[in-house]
């Protein structure tokens, strides 16, 4: 029987008698009576609770055909769920499957899902302007690293160094893009299926190698039988030296952004060729006009794209398929199933993912730029192949083949394949391994295979083994030391697994987080410096100035943080931290504090502090000492004193380890510490510790924190007196040493030998960008 189009029938609006309506429902759901369950008015439904809509619409499912009637029964159980239609389709997401493969397609139309498809499409178009952002920062920082940023200004032997290196790495680049051009399709043998053998018997199959899937070796499947004198290797002989290559182009892209902007292989070629020849001024010159074209090219369509994101009519976030794997994969929101479903809707329904045309790009690959960071190295290779994509089936292909090996390069990175992709990474064992992979693509060839090929190949592979193990050893060296610093210094230190956070004098990667932060935010540098200058002159202007710019570092977003984190794991770090250290200053500004004040200048302060003293903003009695470093908002005996108490642990003062386990005890009220409680156990001792400090019992502790400049209340954490500052910057909190997140460090929860003290503005930092950088969390 032909099915009948589906139709959503639409009742007139009528009063009813809910009193005769609940009856209904209750009757309908008894006795599984369809009719009565069909009879009852659409508005009604509101009078029944979650179960007896699940039953209704399962009663409803139960029948041979599931007419119109049946259809708008169902689409007005659900719709009369309001907004807990989401919260109910997600408990019963079953049942919600069966009314679609009941052809109930209509409930799609509830008007409640809407809210859902915009947060969806918010998600998105949030995601893909973070890219934007970042990788137009990143064309700009790669501009002013190779001087492009000023071309009638010569380039510095910083900047002449960094053309060189980037050329050198075109090349190297070039020959593994060759190398992978050659592996991908390569023919490889298998054992499959005899064709159409009753019996099942295997042959010897051949087939091109899919870097994204296994031959296929199920019964059934067809086999191209191979012929005897075919020598031809495995899928995973083949795989594994795929993603040797990938691991070099993924090093040198992480290393050498700009190599990515390259559109396609004539501009990697012309590059490469230059740099062969790069201590000719001249070519070195070629290849630069090459580079800045290339990252001029990808500005521009970065700008052309972020009118797209906010064009209600064009709706191209629904466009951006790797972007949704991407939410779907990583953000808990779209990982639960029934609001990925009706994403996955509205995906469907705008029926058009290929982006790249609607960003109008000349080349599929371009359009990498909203989708993810180009810094980004497992996307390197895809990035130059898709580049170079002519036909929209190409570029189709290339980003499903993409999406796939995306998928698969983060759920396993073989130790081999991390070694060689890591950044610091010897120049030996990238030729190595080039020498590798090539000489297994001879033993394979029809005209060089042979004896010879395979003697190469093997002698090849002996020392690509030898390098690896010693560039293995090294690290693990590393690591080893690390963890002894780790243990003994409890600084930050980076490992191959990323940074190893801790906190000391206080945490380096505070340091670095905000020189970083001043990079890019250069105004507030400028503040900084002007407050530096005018210190010595005017210390009030100085102390207010310095103290407004430092909250605006205090205002960083949580997308700076994001942005910041991402490139942890290819930091490294072990110099003394400059936070809440008289204000970060960098060295030239405390050199200039540190000149000796001219008569001009005194007779400046002695003009400036006679006015101030009149208006009323400095006291009569106010001397003024002159700072010994510019914009120091807390001077420097009472920094002093106060960073006795900094990185001590709460064991190291008797007063203070006896108060800490007072608090713990309160906090436990008799119950163990376990992993499921210590989280909520520690806030409450930590709240409790503070309000004892001020108690009379606990004078002694209390006076460890006086004795050092810091004021103890009892309602909030020790506080330095200083006017003009935030207060995370002179507020003391509790850290702990050990990652209490990781493995069983929960045991250590309440130990003072494991808690030290720490600015909170430190602590506060490192808590966002652990939640910015998981591998960071304690």
């Amino acid at each position: 029987m032909p099915s009948l189009p589906t139709l959503a029938v639409q009742r007139v609006p009528s009063s009813y008698d809910a009193k005769e309506q609940k009856k209904l429902i209750g009757e309908g759901i008894r006795d599984k009576d369809i009719g009565k369950i069909k009879s009852i008015d659409d508005s009604a439904f509101v009078h029944a609770d979650d179960t007896q809509c699940i039953d209704m619409i399962l009663i409803l499912l139960n029948q041979g055909w599931v007419g119109p009637r049946d259809e708008n029964a169902m689409y007005s159980i659900w719709k009369s769920r309001g907004r807990a239609v989401i919260a109910l389709a997600s408990k019963y997401a079953y049942v919600w499957n069966m009314c679609l493969q009941r052809g109930v397609t209509t409930i799609w139309d509830i008007p409640d899902l809407t809210p859902v498809k915009h947060e969806f499409k918010q998600a998105v178009s949030t995601k893909a302007r973070s890219y934007l952002d970042i990788n137009k920062k990143t064309v700009e920082t790669e501009r002013k690293r190779y001087g492009l940023d000023s071309p009638s200004t010569a380039p510095t032997s910083d900047q002449g160094r960094a053309r060189e290196d980037l050329m050198v790495a075109a090349g190297t680049i070039k020959k593994a893009k060759a190398a992978v051009a050659a592996l991908d399709g390569m023919p490889i043998g298998f054992d499959g299926p005899v064709n159409r053998d009753p019996r099942g018997r295997s042959e010897k199959c051949v087939g091109p190698f899919d870097p994204a899937n296994p031959p296929a070796l199920e019964s059934g499947s067809i086999c191209r039988p191979a012929s005897p004198s075919q020598n031809l290797p495995t899928w995973n002989e083949t795989k594994k030296n795929y993603d040797r290559v990938q691991a070099i182009v993924d090093h040198f892209a992480k290393l050498y952004p700009a190599l990515v902007a390259l559109r396609d292989d004539t501009q990697l070629d012309a590059v490469a060729k230059l740099g062969v020849s790069s201590e000719l001024p001249a070519e070195q010159l070629s290849a630069m006009n090459v580079i800045d074209q290339a990252l001029a090219n990808t500005k521009d369509n970065i700008d052309q794209t972020y009118p797209l994101l906010t064009d209600a009519k064009v709706e191209f976030a629904l466009e951006l398929q790797p972007i949704h794997q991407q939410l779907f994969r990583e953000d808990p929101n779209w990982k639960e199933p029934f609001r990925k479903l009706i994403a996955e809707r509205a995906i469907e329904e705008h029926n058009n993912v290929q982006f790249w045309n609607t960003m109008g790009v000349a080349a599929a690959g371009m359009a990498l730029i909203v989708v993810a960071e180009i810094t980004t190295g497992g996307l390197a290779t895809f990035f130059l192949a898709a580049a170079a994509a002519g036909s929209s089936a190409q570029a189709a292909a290339s980003w499903d083949k993409y999406l796939t090996l995306k998928a698969a390069s983060e759920s396993h990175l073989s130790e081999e394949t991390n070694l060689v992709r890591r950044d610091q990474v010897s120049a030996q064992l990238i030729e190595a391994t080039l020498d590798t992979v090539m000489a297994f693509l001879d033993v394979y060839s029809a005209v060089r295979g042979g004896a010879t090929a395979l003697a190469k190949s093997q002698a090849a592979e002996a020392r690509f083994g030898e390098l690896l193990g010693k560039e293995a050893r090294v690290v693990a060296a590393q690591a080893k030391s690390a963890k002894v610093e780790l243990a003994a210094g409890h600084e930050i230190v980076t490992t191959e697994r990323g940074i190893e956070r801790c906190s000391t004098e206080p945490c380096p990667l505070i340091g670095a987080f905000w020189e970083n932060t001043l990079e890019r935010n250069p105004q507030v540098r400028l503040r900084l410096d002007d407050a530096a200058a005018k210190a010595r002159t005017d210390p009030v202007y100085a102390v207010r100035n310095a103290a407004s710019a430092d909250m605006s570092l205090q205002s960083i977003t949580e997308f700076e943080l994001e942005q910041w984190a991402a490139t942890l794991p290819q930091m490294v770090t072990r110099e003394r931290a400059k936070f809440t250290d008289l204000k970060r200053l960098p060295e030239h500004r405390a050199d200039l504090a540190n000149k000796p004040l001219t008569p001009a200048d005194i007779d400046t302060i002695n003009r400036n502090i006679a006015e101030m003293k009149a208006d009323g903003r400095l006291p009569q009695h106010y001397v003024y000492t002159p700072p010994s470093a510019p914009g120091a908002v807390i001077p420097r005996d009472v920094y002093t004193r106060a960073s006795e108490i900094i990185g001590t642990r709460l064991s190291d003062d008797s007063a203070v380890a006896a108060c800490w386990r007072a608090a713990a005890e309160h906090a436990l009220k008799g119950e163990k510490l376990t992993a499921d409680n210590y989280a909520p156990v520690y806030k409450s001792a930590q709240k409790k510790f503070w309000e004892l400090i001020g108690a009379d019992e606990h004078a002694a502790a209390k006076k460890f924190f006086t004795d050092r400049g810091f004021i103890v209340n009892g309602k909030r954490s020790a506080y330095l007196n200083v006017e003009g500052l935030h207060s995370q910057e002179i507020s003391v909190g509790l850290d702990h040493m050990l990652p209490k997140a990781s493995d069983d460090n929960w045991v250590h929860a309440l130990n003072p030998e494991q808690l030290q003290t720490l600015i909170q503005a430190d602590n506060t930092k490192l808590s966002h960008l652990e939640k910015s950088n998981p591998s960071l969390r304690r």
